[in-house]
């Protein structure tokens, strides 16, 4: 289902301060660390994918089982919500673009008075 978007939004995991989610097909992050106001990034599923895996060779290298096993539960969380990500569509997929592009409204403001619409004939470029 790569080439139909759905508007979808996925459960929300956090971890500590950080809490991420799938919508539209890729995962958003809030990270509450750096202060009052939390980083909003948006990631692509690839790149989450490569941080769960980076995760877990650390993962692999940590003394304290308890710590251990928060950041094994983190991978598990990040791989269950690019599989949420994937399932909602791929925004990089051309299919899914023209689906979003064909979604947008289709309004035209004119500057001026008594503009009519059927004075003006609009293309859109393919």
């Amino acid at each position: 289902m790569a080439g139909k978007l759905s508007h979808k939004v996925g459960k929300r995991y956090k971890f500590r301060q950080t809490e991420f989610w799938a919508e539209n097909g890729s995962i958003k992050q809030l990270d509450h660390r750096k202060g009052p106001e939390p980083d909003y990034t948006v990631v692509s599923v690839r790149d989450m994918l490569l941080r769960a895996r980076a995760l877990n060779e650390q993962a692999k290298r940590m003394t304290y089982a308890d710590e251990r096993m928060a950041h094994i539960k983190l991978v598990e969380d990040i791989i269950a919500c690019c599989k949420e990500a994937r399932a909602q569509g791929d925004p990089f997929v051309e299919s899914t673009f023209q689906d979003i592009r064909n979604m947008r409204d289709k309004h035209l403001l004119l500057p001026g008075q008594n503009i009519q619409a059927s004075n003006f004939v609009i293309q859109r470029p393919k």
